[in-house]
Parts: structure tokens; C-alpha cells; sequence
């Protein structure tokens, strides 16, 4: 056995190896990166939900007047539509994430409020 020929092939076992290795750090750094940014955006709409829900219920308790009531309950029913789909989009975003325990608070709190 020729001892160059058997360090040559081990050389090449080893950046094989390495090629191996570095791939799979590459996708799985890309992979938390993702799921980081999923977290984040599924975090941003929750909040915006909340929110709107928060300022809703607020206004609402301040109503006195027919004429208050009559011009809140107009501008809910023109709002609830666009809030409905943005409700449906943070269901989508959490779906891909789910199970984990994060995740299913973000939708609890979001789902009791609403």
C-alpha cells in the first residue's frame, strides 16, 4: 500500500467530511434565522391584533350618546372585515410554527382578546 495514495484518500474523506458538516450548519443557521423571523412577524401581528382589539373595547366603554354608538358601530363594521383577514393571517403564520408552547400562547392571548 502505497502511504501517499493513503493519505491522499484520506484528505479527501476529510474535506468531504467537512463539506458535509459545513452544509449542514449552513441550512440549519438558515433554518433558525427563518423561524426567528417567523417568530418575530407572527409576535408583530399579534400585537397589531391586540391592539386594535384594546382601542375597540376602549372606545366602546366611552360611548354615551345614540349618535356616538351609531358612528362607532359604522366604522366597526367597515374595520372588522380588513381585521378578520389580519386575524386569518396570524393564524397562517403561527400554523408552520406550531406545536410549541410560544406559539400557542401568542394565539391564546390573541384569541381570548378578539
Amino acid at each position: 500500500v502505497n502511504p501517499e495514495s493513503s493519505l491522499t484518500t484520506l484528505a479527501e474523506e476529510v474535506r468531504d467530511a467537512h463539506s458535509t458538516v459545513a452544509g449542514a450548519l449552513t441550512r440549519e443557521s438558515s433554518r433558525r434565522n427563518n423561524h426567528a423571523s417567523n417568530m418575530q412577524e407572527l409576535r408583530d401581528s399579534q400585537s397589531k391584533i391586540m391592539l386594535w382589539c384594546r382601542q375597540q373595547r376602549s372606545t366602546m366603554e366611552n360611548l354615551k350618546e345614540a349618535g356616538q354608538i351609531q358612528e362607532y358601530t359604522n366604522s366597526f363594521q367597515s374595520n372588522i372585515t380588513v381585521m378578520e383577514t389580519n386575524f386569518l393571517v396570524l393564524m397562517e403564520l403561527a400554523e408552520p410554527l406550531l406545536p410549541n408552547k410560544e406559539v400557542n400562547k401568542i394565539l391564546e392571548d390573541a384569541i381570548e382578546l378578539w
